[in-house]
């Protein structure tokens, strides 16, 4: 018989599992990233990476509209894991915006200069991701 002891031992069981089982630490990486000036001119795209707050990639781009070449896309990227931080300036402009990774994945991005602003969209595995142990 199932009593009200024997389910508060186990929800307590559960829930102090389940705080140690949530504290691992991020080991997220970028391999690549494409970068997309939607842009009518030319812009330059000011590419920092931080893992676990250590500086580890820290290059400017020159990348001209969309739909005059094709992507330029970005893979010599440093095989560090760990929390990462992606920030892009587009310089010249008030653009700015970063995204931070806090999980074990691969991650593949995208970095669109769009009236003003900067976004991000990513995915994960896929390619670039194979140099290295996927996740």
């Amino acid at each position: 018989m199932f009593t009200r002891r024997r389910f508060l031992l186990a929800a307590g069981t559960t829930l102090s599992l389940s705080g140690c089982l949530g504290d691992s630490e991020p080991s997220a990486r970028v391999a690549e990233l494409r970068l997309i000036n939607q842009s009518n001119s030319s812009r330059r795209f000011d590419l920092e990476i931080e893992a676990d707050g250590e500086t580890v990639y820290d290059e400017t781009h020159a990348v001209a509209p969309a739909e005059e070449e094709p992507v330029p896309v970005v893979n010599d990227l440093p095989s560090e894991r760990g929390r990462v931080t992606v920030t892009t300036r587009v310089l010249g402009t008030d653009a700015a915006d970063s995204v931070t990774y806090e999980d074990d994945k691969c991650h593949r991005l995208i970095v669109e200069y769009e009236q003003g602003s900067v976004g991000y969209y990513s995915t994960t595995g896929g390619e670039a991701c194979k140099t290295t142990t996927e996740s």
